[in-house]
């Protein structure tokens, strides 16, 4: 059965032979840091940052690896090592194959023989990642289709960032304007746009960059100070009630024209 995989690389295959053993603990909460400092006088350190922050994850993947041959044995392992070295690299596991860490960086590698090494068919394998976004996200990431009603937001335990574009769906679009709304119905956010967009113009708002686009027939310009009021939206589980499926919402308006768009994000999960 697979249990584990890096980049998308199924450890448990025949050319690796990995069978996870110990809990790699991924689905504990990560731990927390305040950054602080010491001051001169000062009794005891002083927050230098926000009060609390996440700290990077260690994720310890450890199991046993069995081949058929020492040569076929010492070949996985080094395989397994070149893989799980190659750069900030994509974690998943059997119980949740729909959520991925990134970014992990590999900071111990150890896959001492279980016998004697020229005899030996058998390896226990320890393999330790530091992750400094300590959040786990979905790996196909949602696509909302959005318009005048209200859209529901799928949303992890975690606030998500999206990437939202819009257009006049095949017509002209005057001055829009983007609602997040909680599960309630009550307006959280608003973001509005002085601009007014032809049938082949879009804009794309990619709020985790601060970002805003401008696509004119095709052509990209920077539409930032097309942004005229409101804020860059964070969806946060907080805004619905995620044990009931009922989740904050998006919603579009326009002064001029009917609009559409999407909402394109990634699930968070602590």
């Amino acid at each position: 059965m697979s249990e584990t995989w890096i980049n998308d690389i199924d450890l448990g295959g025949a050319a690796y032979g990995f069978v996870l053993g110990a809990d790699p603990n991924h689905r504990a909460t990560p731990s927390f840091s305040d950054a602080s400092t010491v001051l001169l006088g000062a009794i005891g350190p002083a927050w230098s940052g926000e009060p609390t922050q996440a700290a990077a994850r260690r994720v310890v993947i450890s199991g046993n690896v069995r081949q058929s041959s020492g040569a076929a044995l010492l070949t996985a392992i080094e395989a397994i090592k070149q893989i799980a070295s190659n750069g900030p690299v994509r974690l998943r596991f059997a119980d949740r194959p729909d959520r991925e860490f990134r970014d992990g960086r590999l900071v111990d590698f150890i896959a001492p023989s279980r016998s004697a090494i020229l005899s030996n068919l058998a390896s226990d394998l320890s393999v330790a990642f530091e992750c400094d976004d300590p959040l786990m996200y979905d790996v196909n990431p949602q696509g909302i289709a959005l318009n005048t009603s209200r859209q529901s937001l799928p949303v992890g335990t975690a606030p998500s960032y999206p990437l939202i574009i819009l257009n006049g769906g095949g017509g002209t679009l005057t001055n829009p304007t983007i609602t997040y709304r909680n599960s309630a119905g009550d307006s959280k956010e608003t973001m509005g746009f002085t601009v007014a967009l032809g049938a082949n113009d879009y804009l794309v708002i990619d709020c985790i960059r601060v970002q805003v686009t401008l696509y004119t027939a095709g052509v990209a310009s920077d539409g930032l100070s097309l942004w005229t009021s409101g804020d860059f939206f964070v969806f946060r589980a907080i805004d619905g009630y995620l044990e009931l499926a009922q989740y904050p919402t998006l919603e579009l308006s326009a002064s001029a024209g009917t609009p559409f768009g999407i909402a394109q994000y990634c699930r968070a999960f602590l």
